[in-house]
């Protein structure tokens, strides 16, 4: 077992109502100007029955028309999952901490995924190290077992098979008894020239009334060296500004800081529609094929200049998404939710 398998371990159980769960890849085919988002969940609403749910969008730069955003529920008996060694199958479908598959057929589209991946050795953490005690202190916890992964395998979409050989993605997990009221989530580990892998996350949360103000955490690992801004020391400094195809960052430190931008256009996005434990909605826009730039400063001490020392670039490449508590107009690609015999109504 690999040492941080652990944080892949699913954290639901069947007394746990009021909770939802989150295992998820993102990834990009270089040569295609592709991206692709397959998502494993489990959702126990309050006081009612827990469901299984797989989730797949496709994203084509060069023809954003052939995007393809479905999702499909399962009954809770087609769930089983296993935390040593790590593995989640919601039918014939599984992820485990080095490899997943999965199938989904409707609405017009059969489609099939094969990858395996090594896993990373340390699991990256977005929020300040104190959140997750207790399996986390806050409304919603994410971290990243498999943040920088090269994917090898395929993904068949209506007969047409992409080949993958170490294409760049990642893998990650979340739960929570609530989202956040809105987000904007950013990543990338596939720059020009290689070696850097960025993490963004900016959000509001609404405690009781109380709607408060946002925060942004970020992280660059780059040469080697893995720079921070997601402790609470950071988070007063930090900013994070999102819109439908636009998210823009900065994250400050004493000696170091960063800026960046993901941007889009509404029509390389498609909208997710997530469902609150409390039954809340949440609509979801989501993109995996953004362009994305970056720039690092730094400098020895507090009182001398900064040097700016790379600016990174990631031609459709950039994985975000913003979500917000009302549907989004502007981007017209919604998810399909597949119904069949074996599935939940």
């Amino acid at each position: 077992m690999f040492l941080n398998e652990k944080d892949n371990a699913s954290i639901w159980n069947e007394s746990d109502s009021g909770h939802y769960e989150v295992w998820y890849i993102t990834l990009n085919h270089q040569a295609l100007n592709t991206g692709y988002w397959v998502r494993y969940t489990i959702h126990h609403p309050t006081n009612q029955e827990a469901y299984a749910q797989l989730w797949f969008a496709a994203f084509n730069t060069k023809n954003p028309s052939k995007n393809i955003a479905i999702n499909q529920k399962f009954p809770i008996a087609s769930l089983k999952t296993n935390n040593s060694p790590f593995n989640v199958s919601i039918g014939n479908s599984q992820i485990k901490h080095d490899s997943a598959h999965g199938e989904i057929s409707g609405a017009g589209h059969h489609i099939k995924w094969e990858l395996g991946w090594k896993p990373n050795s340390t699991t990256h953490r977005h929020l300040p190290d104190f959140m997750y005690a207790n399996r986390g202190l806050g409304q919603t916890t994410a971290l990243s077992p498999n943040i920088d992964i090269s994917i090898h395998g395929t993904i068949t979409i209506n007969g047409e098979s992409i080949v993958l050989e170490g294409d760049r993605g990642g893998q990650s997990h979340v739960w929570g008894k609530k989202h956040a009221h809105t987000w904007a989530w950013g990543h990338c580990n596939d720059f020009d020239g290689g070696g850097a892998v960025l993490e963004t996350v900016t959000a509001r949360i609404k405690h009781k009334r109380l709607l408060l103000p946002p925060v942004t955490m970020l992280s660059l690992s780059l040469g080697g060296q893995l720079y921070q801004w997601n402790q609470l020391q950071h988070l007063p400094r930090n900013f994070g500004r999102y819109k439908t195809g636009h998210y823009t960052f900065r994250g400050n430190g004493a000696l170091a800081r960063i800026s960046g931008t993901y941007i889009c256009r509404a029509q390389d996005m498609v909208v997710a529609t997530y469902t609150d434990p409390d039954g809340d909605k949440i609509w979801c826009s989501h993109t995996d094929v953004a362009n994305l730039e970056v720039t690092l400063w730094t400098r020895v001490n507090r009182l001398a200049p900064w040097n700016k020392i790379t600016t990174l670039s990631a031609p459709h490449r950039g994985h975000f998404e913003i979500a917000h508590r009302t549907d989004n107009l502007e981007v017209t690609k919604h998810h399909t939710e597949i119904l069949s015999a074996n599935s939940m109504t």
